[in-house]
């Protein structure tokens, strides 16, 4: 127990050590207010500023608590200073200490309460930022979960309150960012913050940033339904963060804050990994389970990979991304089962191309039709296409589960059309769409250069979706993420990070100028709506304009791409500030409360409370191995590790499983404790494996391999450059 120097009387208090200072002293009302400042060349900064407080939420009503004794506290030799507030009102008994360590960047806090009677409600400790502040915390990312990117100034998928359950966060900090300013208030990783919370409030002139103990939950953004109990001393600890710079300089603050070391070794090689790839992909029935679909209908040769274990379709806006890989592993293996699925692929995503230009996205294996959206377990609307083009939306209702983890009711009726977040708006997604192209034309270029063989049929095709995509960009630049099967309906607009990378390549392969004037607009629109917030959003075609990471890595993906075309640097630093901005979305440890590998997972998006690993339609490993090359960043080439090593946790390795060889969409759902393979020991919860996703982990995989890169052999500190 650390002794105490001195009483804290009216004159305030002051913890500085020439980086950061922060300092408390009572108003003319007696109330103590706290500042956190940080020291620059033209003076201090302020960072955070409001009242200093613990504030109580029980039986509807919150109570700030006051001080009855405030102290300086002993530390010992060169670790800084301490204080500590105490009181006790209303049953009620807290204390709050804060120590500052020389050299440091942030503060360290520690609240302890206890309570006389049993109540409900929320126990947190809060601090205030300016209204003009920008805050974060994913997969919400924003705090609020009000600020929407879209144009029309619509809401953004949920109006829920501001509170986070800090178990379902990525790095469980919310992060603030003004001028030349950074910070953050969370939990420290060491903290077991299963059952904790954030929370994130607009109040008049200020917004309120907290953290505390217990799940805040219901319809305010402090409202509270953690259970307190006499004769229990609660305690919880935080960190608070400041510090000029940007998400690279608060990324490597928290890592030194909380001995953070990315786990960088070895479970799968690259070759190991892709041998089990090679080996249940080339099934077409897989220990009982469909994995290749071939079969004609009505004339039409239906050929694709099931979808995943989930859902019943094959995912044609895939189909040139699959052909591709398959004619990769061809080329690796020499198995010629590959070769004759690639040439399959196509022939069936050509069937696919509509008049218009724009092909199909789905296709229903049972009930043998084109979709838009078949929903698995988590419910929503399918379209269905009928043979005489007509359309039919079909109801499904959302579970109780997923209601749950919403906190809020979810309406079991039909949905209504609804523009300003693409949701029940049916029709081609220009996003997916350039993907397509992109892997139409990789998949021509590669069979042109390895056999020698033309098929202009395919280049075709690809002009005509091209012409297509061209028609429907907006004239700000951006591109709708849907528009109606009969072009006269758009929704809000959505990041199109696969189309950005697309017209890139295609721009320049094909001499296009068309093509680069639209990349151009696009750029800028991007960079305007997404980068500069910090808004990622619409990756997801069965969710609206949700938020999610795809965007972001599309985005990197981009930047490093346009800076091996053209070498302009403002291209590095984009995709640097995206790729420290994107690892606070990760999971940053083993979740003491999971039994499977939980670490470097990423959640898929603002209503699916579920860890992926990063893949999706983009190519982040070889991203990020290329950026961190590019630049000599040791931290960025140890997140490369982290997620190969996350990845290779997921890949099913078990020749009996019908999925053998793939990869699951996601590490684990956290509501449900759904695991690695097929059970959790928890509650035999089945994961869902995906088929045809895998397409974008192979050539992942493929393209560090040829890079050059070799996964770790050892768990290394996190400044190692090996």
């Amino acid at each position: 127990m650390p002794g105490v120097i001195r009483e804290i009387g009216q004159d305030g208090v002051r913890l500085d050590n020439g980086i950061i200072g922060w300092e408390s002293t009572p108003d003319e009302r007696g109330v103590w207010r706290q500042r956190l400042t940080v020291h620059g060349p033209d003076g201090a900064l302020t960072a955070f500023e409001s009242q200093t407080t613990l504030t109580a939420v029980a039986a509807g009503e919150t109570v700030h608590l006051p001080w009855e004794r405030m102290q300086v506290l002993e530390t010992g030799g060169d670790e800084g200073t301490a204080v500590r507030f105490q009181g006790q009102q209303d049953g009620w008994r807290y204390a709050l200490t804060l120590h500052l360590d020389s050299g440091a960047r942030w503060l360290e806090g520690e609240v302890m309460f206890e309570t006389e009677t049993p109540c409900r409600g929320w126990f947190y400790y809060g601090i205030g930022t300016s209204s003009d502040t920008q805050c974060w915390i994913y997969p919400w990312l924003n705090a609020g979960r009000d600020m929407t990117p879209t144009l029309g100034g619509h809401s953004l998928g949920m109006d829920c309150p501001g509170h986070i359950h800090a178990d379902l966060a990525g790095v469980p900090l919310i992060i603030t960012r003004r001028e030349d300013v950074v910070g953050g208030l969370g939990f420290a990783l060491s903290h077991n913050y299963h059952h904790d919370s954030l929370g994130f409030e607009r109040q008049s002139g200020q917004q309120v940033l907290a953290v505390g103990k217990g799940q805040n939950s219901g319809r305010g953004a402090f409202h509270g339904r953690a259970q307190y109990r006499p004769g229990v001393t609660y305690r919880f600890s935080f960190q608070l963060f400041a510090l000029s710079g940007g998400f690279g300089e608060l990324a490597r603050t928290w890592a030194e804050a909380n001995d953070f070391c990315f786990d960088r070794k070895r479970y799968y090689t690259i070759d190991q990994a892709l041998e089990i790839v090679v080996d249940g992909r080339s099934q077409k029935v897989c220990n009982g389970c469909d994995r290749y679909i071939s079969e004609d209908v009505d004339g039409m040769p239906v050929r694709g990979y099931a979808h995943g274990s989930n859902q019943d379709r094959i995912a044609v806006l895939r189909q040139s991304y699959n052909a591709y890989v398959d004619y990769l592993l061809y080329r690796r293996t020499g198995r010629e089962i590959f070769r004759q699925r690639a040439f399959e692929q196509m022939d069936f995503l050509l069937a696919a191309q509509t008049d218009a230009g724009w092909f199909q996205e789905d296709w229903q294996i049972g009930s043998r039709e084109w979709s838009y959206e078949a929903v698995g377990e988590d419910g929503g609307v399918v379209t269905i296409i009928d043979r005489d083009g007509s359309i039919e939306a079909r109801s499904v209702r959302t579970s109780d589960k997923a209601a749950l983890i919403l906190g809020a009711a979810v309406p079991e009726s039909e949905r209504t059309l609804d523009t300003s977040t693409g949701k029940n708006v049916r029709g081609p997604r220009p996003d997916y769409l350039g993907m397509t192209c992109h892997y139409v034309y990789k998949m021509a270029r590669i069979l042109e250069e390895e056999e020698g063989i033309v098929r202009q049929d395919w280049m075709e095709a690809l002009g005509r979706c091209l012409d297509w995509l061209l028609s429907v960009q907006r004239e700000d630049g951006g591109w709708a993420m849907t528009v109606s099967t009969d072009g006269t309906l758009q929704t809000d607009a959505a990041p199109a990070g696969r189309l950005l990378v697309a017209l890139d390549r295609l721009a320049s392969a094909l001499g296009d100028e068309r093509l680069e004037s639209a990349r151009k607009r696009q750029e800028r629109w991007v960079l305007a709506h997404c980068v500069a917030p910090q808004r990622w959003w619409g990756s997801h075609k069965d969710t609206g304009l949700m938020i999610d990471y795809g965007g972001l890595h599309n985005f990197v993906q981009y930047c490093v791409q346009r800076y091996e075309r053209t070498g302009e640097e403002r291209y590095l630093a984009y995709a640097l500030e995206c790729t420290y901005f994107n690892f606070f979305e990760h999971c940053p440890k083993q979740l003491e409360w999971l039994w499977h590998y939980s670490k470097g997972g990423i959640m898929e998006q603002g209503n699916y409370m579920q860890y992926d690993i990063d893949n999706m339609d983009n190519l982040p490993c070889f991203s990020w191995y290329k950026l961190a090359a590019r630049t000599g960043d040791a931290f960025v080439r140890a997140f490369l590790d982290q997620q190969v090593y996350t990845m290779m946790h997921t890949l099913c390795d078990d020749p009996e499983h019908p999925w053998y060889g793939a990869w699951p969409q996601y590490l684990v759902d956290s509501a449900d404790a759904v695991g690695h393979y097929d059970e959790s020991p928890v509650d035999k919860g089945a994961s869902k494996y995906a088929g045809s996703i895998v397409c974008s982990v192979v050539e992942d995989l493929l393209l560090v391999q040829e890079e050059g890169y070799e996964v770790p052999r050892r768990r290394s500190a996190l400044g190692d450059k090996r």
